[in-house]
């Protein structure tokens, strides 16, 4: 398969997913006046992301539907179906009514769009991940896997793009009467582009070596059992991306412009600048964890990033353009130290015939969680101690539980894609069909080279589930 093909894939689903995410972040500020107006200016934004964390309560059982189709049907078509669901709903958010329209009921549509989108999303990001590592070659799995957080990345550059282009070509009033749904409208188009360079792709070969073998079904609560460790793994290592995603490139947008003084297009323009200018070294950190691995390139900006926050804010304290987007620069590129490498590395640890579901299951759970938490916390936390200090103290209480979790995970650029975990699970379940039909431990022994002992612990298993 064509790398170049596949990579286009993921880049454009995953910078859909993330538009839609940061665009409405980004716009918060106008999208509270039309759906909470009479409250105050920081309460409508602290509801607005209140809203915002609700959507992403669904993202777990979004990736456990897309999770079973990924692992069941394909990579393929589950990624087909996630990014026309993600353009769709996105859209629908620009032709809600306003509250002055329909009274309650619109912030109610406005959750109803958030819990479909939270749905859509559930299985995106990471099973564009797992369909570029799978198609990867093996040693250059970070390189590739990179691309995917690139994508995520041009999301945030097109969001805070569009943001300050209406901001820039329509006056204040009409950003507020209308201008505003124009950024949500566009998800269509993209939605068009992403779905027809994903219809020329494949299906990745580990998935179709996976179900050449004789298969046995798929239960959850088993796979779970198995792979309870890698997905407590993950959970703990996507905390800290998390908190640095949302708190520094999704709310500091919002607080530099309504706290610290900046105006819209500065705050916005900042955003962008810096993301344009890093965004392509994404590649150069995967290549570089392909190298010298997965872990202690996340381990130094993980703390890097710890150390760097109390500078940060410093810096934006200054009232200085050119020092707030210095600011804004090194913070990204910490970030790229982290999170496409995580994303990789959580795709590693957990077996190609269970990964779509566990992977995205555990992820979105985590999401869920801290992602849509993240905004309305640090809201929270301003209104509560008015200053950055308590900001600061949550990235390192993130920092230090995801530096647990890595200590934990072990090095995966070594592992060849766990295809020896596969083979003996594989062998495993082979036999566990054998049995159930009625196949004679001897003879199932001779038939999977595994001893009789073995092949007797494996019919108790079978024994129990039937009982079951």
């Amino acid at each position: 398969m064509n790398m170049s093909r596949v990579v286009c894939s993921a880049i454009a689903g995953n910078a859909l997913e993330i538009y839609d995410m940061i665009i409405y972040g980004l716009l918060a500020p106008v999208i509270s006046q039309h759906f909470f107006p009479k409250q105050t200016k920081l309460i409508g934004i602290a509801s607005i992301f209140a809203i915002f964390f609700t959507g992403y309560l669904a993202r777990p059982l979004g990736a456990l539907l897309f999770g079973q189709m990924g692992d069941r049907l394909g990579r393929k078509p589950a990624l087909l179906v996630s990014i026309w669901l993600i353009a769709i709903s996105t859209s629908a958010l620009g032709v809600l009514p306003s509250y002055n329209a329909v009274g309650v009921w619109a912030p109610l549509l406005l959750l109803i769009v958030r819990i479909l989108q939270g749905l859509s999303l559930g299985g995106e990001l990471m099973g564009s991940t797992i369909f570029t590592v799978e198609h990867a070659p093996r040693a250059q799995r970070g390189f590739y896997g990179s691309f995917v957080d690139t994508g995520a990345s041009l999301g945030f550059l097109f969001a805070s793009f569009a943001a300050w282009l209406i901001h820039s070509c329509f006056n204040d009033l009409q950003v507020v009467q209308w201008a505003w749904r124009l950024p949500f409208l566009l998800s269509l188009l993209g939605g068009l582009v992403g779905w027809l360079v994903r219809r020329g792709t494949s299906e990745t070969e580990l998935f179709l070596e996976t179900h050449r073998l004789p298969n046995t079904y798929f239960d959850l609560r088993r796979a779970y059992a198995k792979q309870l460790r890698p997905a407590m793994l993950i959970v703990g290592i996507k905390l800290f991306s998390s908190v640095i995603g949302y708190l520094f490139f999704v709310f500091m947008i919002t607080y530099m412009s309504t706290e610290l003084g900046y105006t819209p297009q500065q705050a916005l323009g900042i955003n962008t600048v810096a993301i344009m200018l890093l965004v392509f070294l994404e590649p150069c950190m995967g290549k570089l964890s392909d190298r010298i691995g997965r872990r202690p390139l996340m381990i130094f900006s993980l703390v890097g990033m710890a150390i760097w926050a109390w500078p940060y804010f410093w810096l934006l304290h200054q009232h200085n353009v050119a020092l707030a987007l210095l600011a804004q620069c090194v913070t990204k590129l910490f970030a790229l130290g982290y999170l496409p490498i995580s994303m990789i590395t959580m795709v590693e640890i957990v077996p190609v015939q269970m990964r779509f579901t566990v992977v995205s299951v555990a992820y979105a759970i985590a999401a869920s969680l801290f992602s849509g938490m993240t905004p309305f916390v640090a809201t929270l936390l301003l209104i509560k101690t008015h200053t950055d200090f308590s900001l600061i103290l949550f990235l390192w209480i993130a920092a230090l539980i995801s530096l647990f979790a890595i200590y934990k995970t072990r090095e995966t650029r070594y592992v060849p894609e766990n295809i020896e975990q596969n083979v003996q699970d594989r062998i495993r379940q082979i036999a566990r069909n054998r049995l159930a039909s009625g196949d004679s431990v001897e003879k199932v022994a001779a038939i999977t080279a595994l001893s009789e002992d073995e092949v007797a612990a494996i019919q108790d298993e079978v024994a129990a589930i039937q009982q079951e």
